[in-house]
């Protein structure tokens, strides 16, 4: 097991290496990322389990996911490499200046966007973040417009060009109360059409035969979460969006099981890619310290 005794063997090239064979899930994935060949990086991540005499990550057909002295190495080398591009660049180019165009969801936002502007802030004070908060289809085609130059999206399987971040539970959220059975068709709060939360709701429902009825629509977390405070309805959303006064729906409420959410981020082949990178990798740390994350 890695107890930390050769520490002066992390380096910040092996790292961050190691840290891209995580995120893309496959060393030829890493090798497009660190601009270096699949047999560069193999020897990389070889040499680091042969000094540090630990096995980082189970070779399978499709790639490759971490042990478990894999997933306790990943949450160091994410600190360790803030930590040092956060040095670097106080020390480097501390009047480094331009805008980061940013797209979330809003729930993601409002859960995990106020710890990344706060860290990033303190290293790069005067780059402007400008963030978009909508559905993931609509990111999507804002990135390929040249609208934004990175954002974080969301599905059921990973989308294809992003780098993976973690899954969450996509859970039912209802009021603490519960319902009574007068409460039929189940009373849904949902986001705007377009949403996948809502797609995957709808789904699930019909699928398991409940009854239901979109008794309220939002385009934002607040007005979703407002209904089901108010004890009028029930919300497919992620288990960090649970609030006082509500609670998780499971089996023992009648409701079926939603899949989990996969968040990929994505960035535009035309940002600045030095400060875009250093803002991906303060996203991806802040998502990967999140307690609600299942993988």
């Amino acid at each position: 097991m890695f107890d930390g005794k050769d520490s002066h063997l992390l380096s910040p090239d092996l790292l961050r290496t190691f840290v891209a064979a995580t995120d893309s899930g496959s060393f030829t994935g890493a090798a497009r990322l660190v601009n270096r060949t699949q047999s560069a990086v193999s020897m990389q991540i070889k040499r680091l389990e042969d000094e540090l005499g630990c096995v980082f990550f189970e070779r399978r057909a499709r790639g490759v996911v971490l042990t478990a002295d894999g997933e306790t190495l990943y949450r160091y080398a994410l600190r360790i490499l803030r930590l040092y591009d956060e040095a670097a660049a106080s020390l480097s180019a501390p009047e480094t200046k331009g805008v980061i165009r940013f797209g979330t969801p809003e729930d993601y936002a409002s859960t995990h966007l106020p710890v990344i502007l706060k860290r990033f802030a303190e290293v790069f004070p005067l780059v402007r973040v400008d963030v978009l908060c909508d559905t993931s289809p609509r990111l999507l085609e804002a990135l390929t417009a040249g609208e934004l130059d990175l954002c974080l999206c969301t599905s059921s399987h990973g989308l294809e060009g992003g780098r993976s971040v973690g899954k969450m539970a996509l859970c039912w959220i209802g009021p603490e109360r519960g319902f009574s059975q007068s409460d039929e068709p189940l009373p849904l709060a949902v986001f705007h059409e377009g949403c996948t939360y809502r797609r995957w709701a709808l789904e699930a429902l019909e699928k398991a035969k409940v009854n239901y009825r979109i008794a309220y629509a939002s385009p934002g977390v607040a007005g979703v979460l407002a209904a089901v405070r108010a004890g009028l309805a029930v919300a497919p959303l992620t288990r960090s969006i649970v609030a006082p006064g509500c609670r998780i729906y499971g089996n023992a409420e009648g409701m079926p099981p939603l899949p989990a959410v996969t968040m990929s981020l994505h960035l535009s082949a035309g940002a600045q890619p030095e400060i875009v990178d250093r803002f991906a990798s303060h996203v991806t740390e802040a998502i990967r310290e999140t307690k609600e994350l299942v993988l």
